[in-house]
């Protein structure tokens, strides 16, 4: 087990339960306050970088929503979005507690480019 700390002074799977289950507010809370920690970094990059996606898609989504007779369609999409967002979640949560990471494409090489 890594004893390793956040400068924070959190143990790094408090660090990520808080970056998995609070996306937005977590990956910036880490991504201010542990700029110079690569693997806390890559983490939060890649988080905060899909849940922007997830907003972004919703607000188009919800706009397709609302024509008539098709918009229910949508509203489907935008339910089995979020249920597979809390799942990619939930699965990046597990892998960071193992010592790995979720490499979700395009988003991953994002984050990575971003922290190294």
């Amino acid at each position: 087990m890594n004893n390793r700390k956040s400068s924070l002074g959190m143990s790094l799977n408090l660090v990520y339960v808080l970056i998995y289950l609070l996306p937005l507010a977590g990956s910036l809370l880490f991504l201010i306050f542990d700029y110079k920690d690569r693997e806390i970094r890559l983490h939060a990059l890649q988080t905060l970088y899909v849940a922007i996606a997830v907003v972004l898609v919703h607000i188009i989504l919800g706009l397709l929503a609302s024509i008539p007779f098709i918009g229910a369609f949508f509203s489907v999409i935008i339910w089995v979005m979020y249920i597979l967002y809390v799942f990619v979640m939930l699965v990046g949560l597990i892998k960071a507690l193992n010592g790995s990471i979720l490499t979700i494409p395009f988003f991953y090489e994002m984050a990575y480019k971003g922290s190294y």
